[in-house]
């Protein structure tokens, strides 16, 4: 028996205008290039954004944990990273049109295991993210990173949801 793919797990968007859309914004710094949204779902009430230019990920995390919004990336573990779940590699391609990648803590093994393998297979296979008004859903291998799960390699990936979500 297979699990099923959870359904509108918001990795990346396009603009604020789409994050908007996901509940109330509070920005992080003065120029909009991190902030909490802050949603009326129970499972998700606080999701954190950040620009894929960015390279403090981590800083931005504390900053949230500061205000209450998320817990510290302590309380994760030792060897945790922040992670843009979207991979940033595939939002900076030339032609993209993500501004906001969504922040997670993520096992430091599983994180670099995606990145170094199958993140950057994608890129060479060509990337295809499907996107409803601005924003892009997780797909299964974002999932097994918010998990805490193996993702495998490009040539033997794992895969833990049956069937594949229609778009």
């Amino acid at each position: 028996m297979s699990l099923k793919l959870p359904d509108k797990i918001p990795v990346a968007a396009e603009t604020y205008e789409a994050l908007l859309r996901l509940g109330s914004p509070w920005p992080l710094d003065p120029r909009l290039q991190s902030l909490v949204i802050v949603t009326n779902d129970a499972s998700d009430p606080c999701m954190v954004w950040a620009s894929p230019k960015l390279t403090t990920y981590r800083a931005v995390w504390s900053k949230a944990a500061g205000g209450g919004f998320v817990e510290h990336a302590s309380e994760w573990g030792d060897n945790v990273d922040i992670d843009h779940v979207f991979p940033r590699s595939w939002a900076n391609l030339s032609g993209s049109n993500v501004n906001y990648v969504r922040l997670f803590p993520v096992w430091a093994e599983i994180n670099r295991q995606a990145g170094g393998g199958r993140e950057k297979s994608a890129l060479r296979a060509g990337v295809s993210a499907p996107r409803t008004r601005g924003i892009i859903f997780a797909q299964e291998l974002q999932v097994l990173k918010i998990l805490g799960h193996e993702v495998g390699t490009a040539s033997d990936p794992v895969e833990i949801f049956g069937s594949k979500r229609r778009s």
